[in-house]
């Protein structure tokens, strides 16, 4: 968690303790051990507190836990510095701060220190994380496992038979091959070798097991319930790229 404090020591062999004065937190008034490993960009700042030219020298820093107890990450002597994944628990914390006050009547909040208006004032311009929308085809891709070509024609397709109010898979089937649509789902319609144990016949924009198990699941489709069943699959794209045969 990012805490801010003031040098209070500082030795010739490379550590110091910078004091907690941040008084919402948990360190608060503690001194925190740092060595100059850690802090390096700051050393002639450090030299100049220790041979008494700087009085005061102030820093934001991160600390975790060490051998003798709490120890320093890293300092910042300017908010703007602060990567933004330090800096939105301070935000948070000031606007959980002006909520709680604005449920105390007569009660003023002061408005924040310098260093932390800067904080709040960038991290509004500057979000740290902006989530990406995620797409219907992606979220397809995701669940069902499918590669972002057939995940997104798949999505096409959804978005299209959605509205036709289909109860039977094979209702679908017979829209897509009566209106040629085809070339709309190349990669997930075709033709499906099916079979009833009897005979084999092939059937014209049918879909593979896989795609057309989640049509009937997205569509809420199902099927006749017939004996049949589909033992190859060639789409339409495939067909396509099969060189043609010269005798």
């Amino acid at each position: 968690m990012l805490e801010f404090g003031k040098v209070v020591k500082y030795f010739d062999n490379g550590f110091g303790f910078i004091k907690c004065i941040q008084t919402d937190s948990a360190l608060c008034n503690k001194e925190v051990f740092f060595h100059i490993k850690a802090v390096k960009k700051f050393e002639s700042k450090l030299v100049e507190f220790s041979n008494g030219s700087t009085e005061n020298l102030y820093f934001w820093f991160t600390s975790k836990d060490g051998k003798k107890g709490k120890e320093v990450v890293e300092f910042w002597s300017e908010a703007e510095n602060i990567p933004l994944e330090h800096t939105l628990t301070i935000v948070e914390k000031y606007a959980a701060t002006l909520i709680k006050s604005d449920k105390m009547p007569a009660k003023v909040v002061s408005a924040p220190p310098s260093a932390l208006k800067r904080i709040i004032e960038r991290t509004l311009v500057q979000p740290a994380f902006v989530a990406k929308k995620v797409t219907n085809a992606e979220r397809l891709s995701a669940r069902h496992s499918l590669s972002l070509v057939k995940s997104e024609e798949l999505s096409r397709l959804l978005i299209d038979m959605a509205e036709k109010n289909f109860r039977l898979s094979s209702e679908l089937s017979k829209y897509i091959t009566s209106n040629k649509l085809g070339h709309k789902y190349p990669n997930i319609a075709g033709i499906v070798t099916m079979t009833d144990e009897e005979k084999e016949w092939d059937f014209d924009g049918g879909f593979p097991k896989e795609i057309y198990r989640i049509i009937c699941q997205e569509l809420s489709l199902t099927d006749k319930g017939t004996s049949a069943r589909a033992i190859g699959f060639t789409s339409y794209q495939d067909q396509k790229n099969e060189p043609d045969i010269i005798l």
